[in-house]
């Protein structure tokens, strides 16, 4: 109980500090869609877009593979801290030049091009916090992110909502999330070194040769999991225009904001999950299975009542200028379900040490997605995105779940996400019955009431799944402090 606790709750401490980034992200989007229009929205979305590709590159797989490393020997946590700070700075500022360059090469406004520019300034601070964050999260004291994105998120809403309404500029209100990014980077180095490790200002040079070793295969893959999910962004740019860049982004952000679940839960597992897998493989059996059951049983519900309520999402967060964005979201809303399965199952590998194997993984994913997407769009434009996205994430899945298959007991892991999905499935039949005469808002939460009842029925939840859950919420947060090693 005490491991599934610190699970939750560092689980819940990463979500909400990823919230605090994405869901700013989605009310600016909605502001600046409504306030400028369309062809404003194409470039704001466009100057993010290259901002996030090129985020990849500087990120440089500390997320993954400092979690690992610290989680299994907290010792060595002042080496890779001051280390890992010096090829991030060197690596974001040759980015950030490039980045600036790299506007050039699209057919973009010259509005476009500014946007782009001010919007690379922000990869250093990027870095730096990628670094911090990766080694809070190793130490599991993922509160510690929360307070910092949190404290932002507040700043940037107010003065994104000031610049927007007084200068109506795009390149002001990037200006306003460059401004805020280099705030948090500055918190939360204070914040380690006071709390966590102070490191001592040596290099060592053979350790900076062997960490840069450790990072060019984790720095492939993030940089190519990453263009994943960019690549349609990316490929609009290149086949489409600003029109289509915002039909599809609209949709976008709807769906990359449910993808922080997956992916903070289980960022806070992680180094629990490195540790198991040397030391005790039937308890890291059982972890990944419960992590697989926990997501599936938010996969499922998220997928089709997404799918279901797609043109009151539309409506409700734009205007009716972005109607094509319905079907857009109705097809990419579904990558939710292998996507949520793939988090879980990626990270077998990565403690597994078979992190080759999930480059090779990733490598054909993201061609299966450049080739869709070249095919899709110059036919179906944004619409052509959207699937291209889904289908390049089912074929991720197979692969995955192929090489993990000797790691985990596969007929019931099919047992128990078949049972979330005919829940799910039957939620969906009932809310298209019941919506036109309840509204959206009802249908949503009925839906919620019906998808909770039929898991129950079907017993995908068990009576032993609702007490650990109880235990779990009735529990006083910890501290930060609390956070620590055990």
């Amino acid at each position: 109980m005490q491991r599934a606790s610190r699970f939750f709750w560092n689980g819940i401490a990463l979500l909400l500090g990823r919230s605090a980034n994405l869901v700013p992200n989605l009310l600016i989007a909605i502001w600046v869609s409504r306030h400028l229009g369309v062809e404003a929205f194409g470039s704001y979305s466009a100057a993010l877009g290259l901002l996030a590709t090129f985020r990849l590159v500087a990120a440089l797989g500390f997320e993954n593979l400092l979690p690992r490393q610290v989680g299994q020997n907290p010792s060595l946590t002042g080496k890779y801290h001051i280390h890992s700070l010096l090829i991030a700075t060197v690596s974001a500022a040759c980015l950030t030049v490039a980045m600036s360059a790299s506007a050039l090469l699209f057919s973009y406004t010259d509005e476009t091009v500014y946007a782009v520019r001010v919007a690379s300034l922000a990869l250093l601070p990027l870095s730096l916090t990628g670094v911090y964050e990766s080694l809070f999260v190793g130490h599991e004291r993922a509160g510690y992110v929360a307070a910092t994105n949190l404290l932002e998120v507040v700043g940037r809403l107010i003065c994104s909502w000031m610049v927007l309404v007084q200068y109506r500029s795009v390149s002001a209100v990037i200006s306003v999330y460059v401004l805020f990014r280099w705030v948090t980077a500055t918190l939360e180095a204070g914040l380690f070194v006071a709390r966590v490790d102070r490191p001592k200002l040596h290099m060592e040079w053979d350790f900076i040769k062997g960490l840069s070793k450790e990072l060019f295969e984790f720095s492939a893959i993030t940089i190519m999991a990453g263009l994943f999910w960019n690549i349609g962004l990316v490929m609009l740019s290149i086949l489409a225009n600003e029109h289509e860049i915002g039909i599809y982004n609209a949709a976008y952000k709807i769906v990359f904001v449910w993808s922080i679940v997956p992916t903070s839960l289980m960022a806070a597992v992680f180094p629990s999950m490195s540790r198991l897998c040397q030391v005790d493989q039937m308890e890291f059996q059982r972890l990944t299975f419960n992590a697989l059951r926990y997501l599936g049983s938010l996969a499922f519900p998220l997928a089709v009542g997404g799918a279901v309520l797609a043109n009151d999402l539309i409506m409700v967060l734009y205007k009716t200028e972005f109607q094509s964005s319905v079907l857009a979201l109705q097809i990419l809303i579904w990558a939710l379900v292998p996507l949520f399965t793939n988090n879980v199952l990626y990270r077998i590998l990565l403690a597994s040490h078979r992190q080759r194997a999930t480059l090779r993984v990733t490598a054909v994913s993201l061609g299966t997605n450049l080739l869709l997407c070249g095919i899709l769009i110059p036919v179906l434009g944004a619409w052509g995105a959207a699937l291209g996205g889904f289908l390049a994430t089912c074929v991720e899945l197979v692969q995955y779940s192929w090489l993990t298959r000797c790691q985990l007991p596969v007929r019931a892991v099919l047992l128990s996400l078949g049972k979330f999905a005919l829940a799910g499935a039957s939620m969906g039949v009932l809310m298209l019955l019941l919506r036109q005469s309840i509204g959206w808002v009802g249908t949503a939460l009925l839906g919620v009431g019906l998808y909770i009842g039929i898991s129950i029925l079907l017993r995908a939840l068990t009576g032993e799944d609702m007490r650990v859950l109880w235990r779990l919420l009735v529990r006083t947060i910890p501290s930060p402090a609390e956070h620590s090693l055990q």
